[in-house]
């Protein structure tokens, strides 16, 4: 069997495992995930591959405390990950742009996307994300691009589109639905082949 990946009923503890075994194990599995993340959090490439890079050694030294009975462990590597990059942004007397509704949305999605099989690389995740966007309606595929890609604000995106703000978050709102319940159909699909 190959190095643990934290879930439920694996064989390797946490307690017993090689830490540099663990180590590398989680970097391999996670790594494009968080970078993708904070890459959407942040709005900034080389921002998120510096806090990935932290998050990682904060992840190794608080492994200890994960437990895959309260959660997976993509879910609590990302709130690690999250905290660091806020905290730095903070630090650096930067505003933060991203909202409590726009994280929710985020997470969503890359929870979506954790219910993969294991199987699936983070890249076939990518793949199949892209895949949901591409069935969106114009008018919402414009508003996620806008928001997620364009890190503009609501407002901003109400005035470029010449509609409400509240038709702009309820755009995102339906977005993020129809992606999750794409994602999840693509994932039924999968199993069932």
């Amino acid at each position: 069997m190959g190095a643990p990946y934290l879930t439920k009923g694996t064989e390797m503890s946490v307690a017993h495992a090689d830490i540099n075994e663990l180590s590398e194990a989680l970097i391999d599995k996670h790594m494009s995930m968080l970078q993708s993340y904070l890459t959407a959090l942040l709005g900034s490439p080389t921002l998120a591959e510096d806090v990935v890079q932290d998050a990682f050694i904060r992840i190794i030294q608080k492994i200890h405390t994960f437990d895959p009975n309260k959660g997976s462990f993509p879910v609590w590597a990302r709130t690690i990950a999250r905290n660091l990059a806020f905290n730095q942004l903070r630090s650096k007397k930067r505003e933060v742009l991203i909202d409590a509704q726009e994280i929710e949305g985020i997470e969503d999605v890359y929870s979506a996307l954790d219910e993969c099989d294991e199987g699936n690389e983070w890249d076939d995740k990518i793949v199949m994300l892209r895949q949901c966007m591409s069935k969106l309606s114009d008018p919402m595929s414009d508003t996620c691009k806008l928001f997620y890609f364009n890190k503009q604000k609501t407002a901003d995106i109400a005035e470029a589109l010449q509609v409400t703000q509240s038709l702009v978050l309820k755009r995102l709102e339906r977005a993020r639905g129809s992606l999750r319940v794409c994602i999840e159909g693509k994932l039924q699909l999968e199993k069932a082949s």
